[in-house]
């Protein structure tokens, strides 16, 4: 467990999503998941793929290269990111709709997408509702990371239907 102490001149807190703006992730998530399920199975696949999904399921790893100082709204999505998404999108009252397509364009998604395939899952459940996962969510314009949808007016999330991790 660790405590951090500081204070912030201006802090990105969950509320401040606006209308127009895109939404973004720090990296790719759902390796943690797929390492779960890869243990849950006690299925051995010797691949870098599964090594790095086992390594990210053990010691999840944060992105720190990614500059979010310009977010309008951010919050951690190690519970997942459906159910950070629903937390921003209450916050600041608006949609957030995510985009399967841009997804699919994340670099490391191939990757993931093989895994889970040779898994028979569906990649999706694993990046958006998996959890354990470090990284960071945020809405703003061009951002760096990964855009996965949009800010739009409304309530709630929307583009995805499945099931999501529990509330911790």
């Amino acid at each position: 467990s660790m405590t951090a102490v500081g204070s912030a001149q201006a802090p990105i807190l969950r509320s401040g999503a606006k209308v127009g703006d895109g939404l973004y992730l720090s990296s790719l998530t759902g390796w943690s998941a797929a390492g779960l399920e890869l243990l849950t199975r006690e299925v051995s696949i010797n691949s870098a793929i599964a090594e790095r999904s086992l390594s990210e399921f053990s010691a999840p790893t944060l992105d720190y290269s990614s500059d979010f100082s310009g977010a309008t709204a951010m919050a951690d999505v190690s519970d997942s990111v459906l159910i950070q998404a629903e937390q921003i999108a209450e916050a600041s009252g608006v949609q957030l709709a995510l985009d399967q397509v841009l997804i699919s364009q994340a670099s490391e998604f191939a990757e993931l997408s093989s895994l889970a395939d040779e898994l028979k899952e569906d990649v999706y459940q694993w990046i958006l509702a998996g959890g354990e996962d470090h990284a960071l969510l945020a809405t703003g314009v061009n951002l760096p990371g990964i855009r996965i949808g949009s800010v739009l007016e409304g309530a709630g999330v929307s583009g995805v239907e499945m099931k999501k991790a529990p509330v911790s």
